[in-house]
């Protein structure tokens, strides 16, 4: 039934909904786009006479963006007008996400002492260089959020609702009701 009101344009089926949070924790890569799309779609659909966002609002736990793809991707036009960015950008973008998660003892350990602090200094600076990809690929997100139709304007925010060291997949896009205040 969802396949068929995103694709088609019956606004009686969709009527039959009631407004909705959207929450989701793991929700890995193409499937947080894809979720982003409905959210968009019932937010800018027209219900009878007056246009209801049934969305109110969401959080999404984000996670493993290397599962990501072009096609579903919802920031590409963030990526293409405002970094200049194109699809074999975005491949790469994906691949050095996946550097975040690197853990010690990789082939990245080295045998001497020396050697062993470059393998080391190499490692943070991957793993960094992994976490600014996945900011990359969730401004975009947040952009869409903002631009779309979807109603949200400035109530999108990115939320490291954990420290790093805990998990490297410590950030929520929040979207809907009001900002929290900034400290």
């Amino acid at each position: 039934m969802l396949r068929s009101q995103l694709e088609g344009d019956d606004a009686s089926a969709r009527c039959r909904f009631k407004p909705f949070l959207s929450v989701s924790k793991h929700l890995c890569g193409a499937a947080t786009d894809l979720m982003l799309r409905c959210v968009n779609h019932y937010n800018s659909s027209d219900m009878g006479q007056e246009r209801t966002n049934l969305c109110k609002g969401g959080a999404v736990a984000l996670c493993c963006h290397h599962l990501c793809n072009w096609r579903d991707y919802v920031g590409k036009d963030f990526l293409r007008g405002v970094l200049g960015l194109n699809q074999t950008d975005f491949q790469r973008l994906l691949q050095y996400s996946h550097w975040t998660s690197l853990a010690e003892g990789s082939s990245y350990d080295a045998a001497t002492e020396e050697a062993s602090q470059m393998a080391k200094h190499e490692l943070c600076l991957k793993r960094q260089i992994g976490r600014y990809c996945k900011r990359i690929i969730d401004f975009g997100r947040v952009a869409f959020l903002r631009s779309s139709k979807a109603g949200y304007g400035d109530a999108v925010e990115l939320v490291e609702y954990c420290d790093a060291k805990l998990t490297p997949e410590n950030c929520l896009l929040a979207f809907g009701g009001t900002t929290p205040a900034r400290k």
